[in-house]
């Protein structure tokens, strides 16, 4: 059986990323057994801190914000660690220098989806890391790419031949966006091809089976779900709208302790697939 090294971001308080780690895992399994390697990229990794400090304004104000929400935040991170345990097969923790050693023990590295080729998201410095390029793969292995992104990031021409380095190794390189797709080929020469995000590989069905078991607690039937990343007065507006048009109640989730809408149900602790909490409004808006 083919034994198949996915690098991705996985270890993150984010709900897409864990998702389209899931996603992607549970596709491959197709193709032989799947391990997540459990990379230690701590730039991204200080998602899952329960509070997050560095000496800067940045830093004291996410640490600040952090102990406001300190209750809900620690059960936010465990429903994610909870569902990292519970669905995908993963390494122990691996630091850059021991990524080598993975090269005799698989036959595919693949390198995931979600902007790992983007600087400004993998590392503080906005500098690529060339693990989500798979520098440490040897000729004996097979490597690609699915659906990674770079975002709206323009490499300069010294990133440009790095990153044509590292991609003329890989088999098969795919990504998620078209614009990235033609840029990638005109600046690199390579066959780039357009591919979905993993999350979409999966069914209606397939979601389901994945909260079987789960304590999910049902509210209504029917409601407005809330998840924006931007959080800007005009999310708010339009969903209190809605609400009072189609006489449905609002449940969002967010993790912000300031982002609030007024009337509506918000859960601040959801993982994946699984929430603890629920703070009811003290009026609802319909």
């Amino acid at each position: 059986m083919n034994k198949i090294g996915l690098i991705t971001t996985q270890n993150v308080n984010n709900y897409g990323a864990a998702l389209q780690c899931y996603a992607l895992y549970y596709r491959l399994q197709k193709y032989g057994k799947v391990n997540v390697i459990n990379y230690n990229n701590q730039f991204i990794g200080k998602s899952m801190e329960l509070l997050r400090f560095s000496f800067d304004t940045k830093g004291f104000l996410s640490c600040l914000k952090d102990l406001l929400r300190i209750s809900s935040r620690k059960r936010a991170i465990d429903n994610f660690k909870i569902f990292q345990k519970d669905n995908y097969q993963i390494t122990e923790p691996m630091k850059k220098e021991d990524l080598i050693f993975l090269s005799e023990s698989y036959d595919y590295f693949i390198a995931g989806s979600d902007q790992i080729w983007n600087p400004n998201c993998i590392s503080s410095d906005s500098k690529i890391d060339p693990t989500y390029f798979l520098n440490f793969g040897t000729k004996k292995t097979i490597m690609s790419s699915y659906a990674s992104s770079i975002g709206d990031y323009k490499f300069n021409e010294e990133e440009k031949n790095e990153i044509q380095k590292y991609l003329l190794n890989f088999k098969r390189i795919s990504v998620r966006e078209a614009d990235s797709q033609n840029y990638l080929e005109k600046l690199l020469g390579l066959d780039v091809e357009h591919v979905c995000d993993p999350t979409l590989l999966m069914d209606k069905n397939e979601y389901i089976e994945l909260l079987k078991g789960k304590n999910i607690k049902k509210i209504y039937d029917k409601y407005i779900l809330v998840y924006s990343v931007c959080r800007t007065p005009s999310i708010k507006s339009f969903a209190t709208q809605k609400a009072k048009e189609l006489g449905l109640p609002i449940i969002y989730v967010d993790q912000d302790p300031f982002f609030n809408i007024k009337g509506a149900y918000k859960i601040k602790d959801a993982g994946p697939v699984s929430y603890t909490h629920l703070t009811l409004p003290t009026k609802r808006i319909v």
